[in-house]
């Protein structure tokens, strides 16, 4: 439709004992972890945050570029836990106010990242992906984005001068499960299953 819904699936393996699937799918806490999942989700009254492993075709990868990931201190130490700063390859954010149903926004992007039609991005955990990328005519850096589908959220520009973030490189969509069924254990021999989980962008 012209309003557009994002779906996807989410296959898993889970169960114990001699089952011959992968070994931390053979956990005895895995099937009672995925029955906790189904509990946490209340069929669809609570939401998942999940998105597209697309990172490949991000504008850094495509470029080439290490402008984030994961950094140490200025003096090349890490925390104590050995955890490090992480930051985003491709910075992006919202450059003007946009509307809820509009089929366009702009985006300022990191000098050398370029958007591409095809490319998914985020805002606000809400999916879109680029029909069409044109550059500003006098704003270096800045580009309009044609998507589908239309945009979810109003964006102020109060809301644009905090700087919102267009997620370039782990975009993400708020979703819920199709139907409250969705995900069910069917156990099979050797106490095995493959469950699914049926989504769709949730409003």
């Amino acid at each position: 439709s012209s309003a557009g819904r994002w779906a996807a699936t989410l296959g898993f393996e889970v169960g114990h004992r001699f089952s011959r699937i992968d070994a931390a799918s053979r956990d005895p806490d895995s099937v009672l972890t995925w029955r906790a999942i189904q509990a946490q989700l209340e069929g669809r009254g609570n939401t998942l945050i999940i998105g597209p492993h697309d990172a490949l075709n991000a504008p850094a990868a495509i470029e080439g570029t290490t402008y984030g990931g994961l950094v140490p201190h200025s003096d090349d130490a890490t925390f104590s836990d050995d955890s490090q700063y992480e930051q985003p390859e491709t910075p992006a954010r919202v450059a003007a106010a946009v509307a809820i149903g509009a089929t366009s926004v702009s985006v300022l992007m990191l000098v050398g990242h370029v958007p591409e039609a095809g490319q998914y991005f985020s805002v606000l955990d809400r999916l879109y992906s680029i029909k069409t990328a044109t550059p500003h005519a006098t704003i270096a850096d800045q580009y309009a984005l044609s998507i589908w589908p239309p945009f979810r959220d109003t964006i102020t520009a109060a809301m644009v001068a905090n700087e919102v973030t267009a997620e370039f490189d782990q975009p993400q969509c708020k979703m819920q499960l199709a139907s409250d069924g969705s995900g069910q254990l069917q156990m099979r021999q050797l106490y095995r299953a493959s469950p699914t989980l049926e989504l769709v962008e949730a409003y």
